[in-house]
């Protein structure tokens, strides 16, 4: 039995982390910007519904109606929308990265622009590059990012700063080797704690969130180890 009733949803939209929301009648709605991280909406009716912008990492959307809905710039790394409706879904812009589209038809489903990875599950015959979708940020690109230049890891506030970033967005990753601890560590401790974090949100599905962060760092942000 799901956790709350439309109307309960539609009031507490951001509040719903993890929500059981399987099979409610979600027609129309508007969803826009909500916090679905790892809801349970399998075989809800999102139909015409209104999620631009929403964050469904992890959502399990099997057998979800979500026919005309429109999930432009969506957040749908590591969900699962198998079996799901998605005849004349706009998920143009969406992170596709590590999502299950399979197995299902993708025939009326606008796509352009939207990421994927290797993991990116599609039905059979289906051709990303047929229809505009854009490879993203690979496991192995932001490791290696990571460790260009010299870099060892963030500094403490930085590092500090990163590893809560990952922590709002679901990941229960290793702390930053900081405080008392950052002067009695070695630099390969510091590392390995570092690309053991980036692993952490590849895993869970927000890889981007990592990259987008670590490339605004400055190179005042970074320990460095020439």
């Amino acid at each position: 039995m799901p956790d709350f009733t439309r109307e309960e949803v539609l009031a507490t939209v951001q509040t719903l982390i993890e929500a059981d929301l399987q099979g409610i009648d979600f027609h129309q709605a508007n969803l826009s910007q909500a916090n679905l991280r790892g809801a349970n909406l399998s075989n809800a009716v999102l139909s015409f519904a209104d999620m631009r912008g929403a964050n469904l990492r992890r959502a399990n959307l099997h057998r979800a109606n979500l026919s005309g809905a429109t999930l432009i710039n969506a957040q749908l790394s590591m969900a699962d929308m198998s079996v799901a409706n998605l005849r004349g879904t706009d998920m143009r812009g969406a992170n596709l990265q590590g999502t299950n589209l399979c197995p299902g038809s993708l025939r009326y489903t606008h796509l352009a622009g939207a990421t994927y990875d290797k993991r990116t599950q599609f039905p059979e015959g289906f051709d990303p590059d047929k229809h505009d979708l854009v490879l993203g940020v690979s496991l192995q690109h932001v490791l290696e990012m990571a460790q260009k230049n010299g870099r060892i890891c963030p500094m403490p506030y930085p590092w500090h700063l990163f590893h809560k970033e990952l922590m709002n967005n679901g990941t229960n990753c290793v702390g930053p080797l900081i405080l008392g601890v950052w002067n009695t560590t070695a630099r390969i401790q510091k590392k390995e704690v570092l690309e053991t974090q980036i692993r952490h949100a590849y895993e869970d599905g927000v890889l981007d969130i990592a990259y987008d962060f670590l490339t605004r760092l400055r190179t005042e942000d970074w320990y460095l180890g020439y």
